[in-house]
């Protein structure tokens, strides 16, 4: 199979060999299999059919997306379907969103660009700073790691802007 990719993917996980989400998604039928499912839950049979893929290969690729967690799988009427278990977000949807998202980018970066120098007087004084060590990014570590994936979405969170 081609190495062509259909999907991009920003992905955090475990990177031994076995569960690595990367592995499971370096066959680009895999991509496929999670744009069909995203449409809506299917079957590994509905899966092989809708794809034109042999069964063998549905069912591997299954086993491969759920061992690593990024799909799931659920038991109805007797039968097992599968759906991801993450948002996909299709070009067409991020081309929805672009113009809100090109916003809300403009007025981070304004405000970042008006912080910045007293998050960067404020890192001198970090323990890890104070001991010797380098980090480069530390004021990308710091303004990413604590502003958007702690402090952040916790922010968002108690004021009702995220669930």
């Amino acid at each position: 199979m081609t190495e062509e990719k259909i999907l991009e993917f920003a992905l955090c996980g475990n990177y031994e060999s076995e569960f690595s989400p990367y592995n499971a998604v370096k066959d680009v039928r895999a991509h496929q299999i999670l744009l069909s499912i995203h449409q809506s839950k299917k079957t590994a049979a509905q899966i092989a059919a809708a794809l034109h893929l042999d069964s063998d290969v549905v069912n591997r690729l299954l086993s491969e997306l759920r061992r690593c967690g990024l799909i799931v799988q659920l038991k109805e009427a007797e039968q097992d379907w599968y759906r991801p278990n993450f948002p996909l977000i299709t070009a067409t949807d991020y081309q929805k969103l672009k113009p809100e998202l090109d916003n809300l980018t403009t007025l981070l970066v304004q405000t970042t660009v008006e912080l910045l120098p007293e998050i960067e007087s404020e890192l001198h004084n970090l323990q890890f700073v104070k001991a010797g060590y380098d980090a480069p990014d530390l004021a990308y570590i710091v303004i990413g790691g604590f502003t958007f994936d702690y402090g952040g979405l916790a922010f968002m969170k108690s004021e009702n802007l995220v669930q």
